[in-house]
């Protein structure tokens, strides 16, 4: 018998060999392309059911609304990011995000109003909680507000200039603060569980405290309390339309995008940075927040401390670091965008 010849035996082998990585790259792309496919088919779901219960609209109205629903994702927003803003005919919308020091902003821009002349003086208010996701309701309030004013409260972005048929004949700027999301979740998980020094735990947790590793394998406490919590950031500045309301790629990239719409966004973990650039970025209105944060810094980190935080195990941490990844992609954009600033304002 002839000998098998050396170099059909290596061809057979490459062919066998290439032909195992196209399968692997078929297999691939297929777990991918269903991934998508069932993303989208969520997201179509929830705007179909949202589309639904528009019917008491007039026909003109409810085909205004489609159309702002069906934007597509990737369209270009206003740039404000950074942009100063001179005089003080205008209003601060500032939906600010739970455990992220807004308390401590706020407290400190409260001790500012009151040393502030009448005819200068802006207006503190904080949105009804029953409207803090409800996109219309958030407009009616906000036209009634006469400026200078900040409109504080955990809410969602509102596209206030666009589209031209619901916008606000007052100027609104928008700003926020952003936390390290490991951070956040925890504080806020905690807070939920046990309040702080002004605030009793949420009414979420009555009959259901328990730690976060024991959280994260029972239903009704993740369901409750840590689901609602892993959405907050990319919920909020995602906005009302109906894909923000998912963990999902799509409203991670919205809310990228709705970044642009703000003055500036600051970080918790630099706080003092952060009011400093509030003053820069609106020099009428907020001149002198730093000078009170400063008075008040301390004894506000007291008072608004989560109580009885425990440390997740290593186990817990990998399972957050997955779960917070699309927020991590917008914290560090916009980390990037305030180091940017700080350096650009020599701070």
């Amino acid at each position: 018998m002839a000998p098998v010849s050396t170099g059909t035996t290596s061809k057979k082998s490459e062919v066998k060999v290439f032909s195992l990585v196209t399968l692997g790259l078929i297999l691939i792309l297929a777990i991918i392309f269903v991934n998508n496919t069932l993303q989208i088919q969520e997201e179509t779901k929830a705007t179909r059911g949202y589309i639904r219960n528009l019917h008491f609209l007039p026909p003109h109205l409810r085909k205004q609304v489609v159309e702002v629903i069906n934007r597509d994702s990737t369209e270009e927003s206003t740039h404000e990011w950074g942009q100063p803003v001179q005089g003080t005919n205008f209003v601060i919308y500032y939906n600010a995000i739970p455990k992220t020091g807004c308390r401590s902003i706020a407290r400190a821009a409260a001790f500012l109003s009151a040393t502030q002349a009448m005819d200068t003086r802006f207006k503190l208010t904080i949105l009804p909680e029953d409207i803090l996701f409800n996109e219309g309701l958030i407009r009616q309030y906000v036209r009634q507000v006469d400026p200078p004013a900040i409109i504080g409260g955990h809410a969602i972005f509102v596209p206030f200039s666009a589209p031209q048929a619901y916008s606000s004949s007052i100027p609104v700027k928008y700003v926020n603060v952003l936390r390290d999301p490991l951070d956040r979740l925890i504080s806020h998980y905690y807070f939920e569980q046990n309040g702080d020094s002004v605030h009793q735990a949420s009414f979420f947790t009555v009959g259901t405290k328990m730690s976060l590793d024991d959280c994260l394998h029972d239903e009704v406490c993740k369901n409750k309390s840590y689901d609602k919590i892993l959405k907050r950031t990319i919920n909020q500045l995602c906005g009302a339309r109906p894909h923000c309301g998912t963990l999902s790629r799509r409203a991670m990239l919205t809310a990228k995008r709705n970044v642009n719409h703000y003055t500036v966004i600051g970080l918790t973990e630099q706080l003092n940075t952060t009011v400093l650039l509030l003053e820069r970025m609106f020099p009428s209105m907020m001149t002198g927040l730093h000078s009170h944060f400063r008075k008040t810094e301390v004894a506000s980190l007291k008072k608004f401390k989560t109580l009885d935080k425990l440390a997740p195990s290593p186990a817990t941490l990998e399972i957050l670091r997955r779960d917070l990844a699309f927020e991590y992609e917008v914290y560090d954009d916009v980390k990037r965008k305030f180091d940017q600033l700080k350096a650009e304002m020599g701070l």
